[in-house]
């Protein structure tokens, strides 16, 4: 339906904190796909809509498309219960999940799947490994305390969880923040 398409960040990095906490909650699954320009994006989601419908992953009328930063739309359904958000990104097919998850805030983040295999990123398996939060992609001080309120959500649940920040961030953005 969507060529190129993974499922990518917060989902699958809640998969592995449900083996640490078996009553975490997954709040939804982001699957991602490159679009080249909005006209085609709209057209493959009019095509998959009926198809959504008739097989019951969405019902009609409950679907939801909408600007964010970064993403050309994101259309959130329902299937089988589980919230998912189809999020069309303005980006090349080319290694399309590893540029994703390179761009995501969190380095807990920097997983994704492509249908065939888990891929995951250095900054991911060392934030597993040490059981950290790492702080690695941030463009905005304005984006700081949407953040930090994700890492105390995660935090309550995991107390040990600890945050860091990354040093080529703090050196890169350093200046310009001030």
């Amino acid at each position: 339906m969507f060529e190129h398409a993974v499922i990518a960040g917060g989902y699958l990095r809640d998969q592995v904190f449900q083996k640490w906490n078996k009553h975490y909650e997954v709040k939804d699954v982001d699957i991602f796909f490159p679009v080249v320009n909005d006209r085609q994006y709209f057209k493959d989601i009019n095509n998959a809509w009926p198809k959504m419908v008739e097989l019951g992953f969405v019902q009609e009328g409950k679907g939801k498309v909408y600007e964010k930063a970064g993403l050309t739309s994101q259309l959130n359904v329902s299937v089988k219960g589980q919230d998912v958000d189809l999020m069309a990104m303005n980006m090349y097919h080319e290694q399309f999940g590893q540029n994703l998850v390179e761009g995501f805030p969190w380095a807990n983040q920097q997983i994704y799947h492509d249908g065939e295999k888990l891929h995951t990123t250095e900054k991911f398996r060392n934030d597993m490994e040490h059981f950290t939060m790492t702080l690695v992609n941030c463009n905005s001080l304005i984006k700081i305390p949407t953040l930090m309120e994700k890492y105390q959500r995660l935090h309550e649940t995991f107390p040990e969880l600890m945050f860091k920040t990354d040093y080529v961030l703090t050196k890169r953005k350093g200046d310009d923040w001030l």
